[in-house]
């Protein structure tokens, strides 16, 4: 037993002492200077308790930021899963399935930067391929101004859309390529619908997946910032109707709206943020918890 217990310590020890190190102290020293006025590195800094916290719920550039993470987590989020249920209900049955979803999986796994990038140039208003298409099918009067303040949101949320359905769906598939295929011959001789093997089938069977896929969008939406930035521009800071609490983290601490920075307030952004994800977390999973089905 007592050896038994030396090898456990001598696998799990070197992974426990690298998050110990890499991940448990820097957020203790991040809760530290989210208690101070810390403006830069070389800066003095005094201790001011939870005055920053105080500030950030009576900010009004952070409750709107708040605003627009919420947007992105539910409407963005209830597309994007829409979305995957419909193509893994089409790929189920597709021939060609697997190239399918590798051809649908391929924008995950190109960073994100370069997409927004991408969607960026396709949506600009005067050379972007969108409008150059609506004209050449007759369709100008569709076109927009889709980077100015009426449609840039939209924007995000579509280009983020589009970013994450080949992931999600892909990972739905996966749920369901595990479930035997006895289950669905039974509904059908019991007469049951698509629409009813999808409900009484599918998604019970899947319900675990289901879940993980909700806790991955959920911390991916409260930490949305890389696409958002990067599709404002080289060296542009993003319009503000896009902003998320994440980019208004950067901001503050590394690019100073106020002309200075504020480490310190930073921070308490960013411990802010580690409990929302680590909430959200809780709750999605007490609402997926259940017993494992066994099949």
């Amino acid at each position: 037993m007592q050896r038994s217990r030396w090898t456990t310590l001598l696998f799990v020890g070197p992974a426990v002492l690298w998050l110990a190190v890499f991940f448990g102290a820097p957020v203790v020293a991040t809760l530290w200077v989210s208690l101070t006025d810390e403006q830069g590195v070389d800066e003095d800094s005094r201790f001011i308790g939870l005055a920053n916290y105080t500030r950030l719920l009576k900010d009004p550039y952070f409750i709107d930021t708040f605003w627009v993470m919420l947007k992105i987590l539910f409407i963005g989020g209830a597309a994007v899963f829409a979305i995957s249920f419909l193509f893994m209900t089409i790929l189920r049955e597709m021939r060609f399935k697997r190239f399918a979803r590798a051809v649908m999986f391929a924008p995950y796994i190109v960073i994100p930067v370069a997409l927004a990038i991408l969607w960026g140039v396709l949506l600009n208003p005067q050379t972007g391929l969108l409008n150059s298409l609506l004209d050449l099918v007759g369709a100008g009067a569709l076109k927009r101004v889709w980077l100015g303040p009426d449609w840039i949101f939209t924007s995000v949320v579509i280009g983020l859309i589009w970013l994450s359905t080949g992931f999600y769906t892909t990972l739905l598939c996966a749920g369901v390529d595990r479930i035997p295929a006895h289950y669905y011959e039974a509904a059908e001789l019991e007469g049951a619908s698509r629409w009813h093997q999808f409900v009484r089938v599918t998604i019970p069977m899947t319900w675990d997946v289901i879940g993980t896929a909700a806790v991955l969008w959920v911390i991916g939406a409260i930490n949305t910032f890389g696409f958002i930035f990067a599709f404002s521009g080289a060296g542009a800071t993003p319009d503000k109707r896009t902003w998320t609490p994440a980019i208004y983290l950067y901001l503050e601490t590394f690019d100073p709206l106020n002309g200075s920075l504020s480490y310190g307030y930073g921070c308490a952004i960013a411990v802010m943020l580690m409990l929302l994800v680590a909430v959200s977390v809780a709750l999605i999973r007490r609402v997926f918890r259940r017993e494992a089905v066994q099949f």
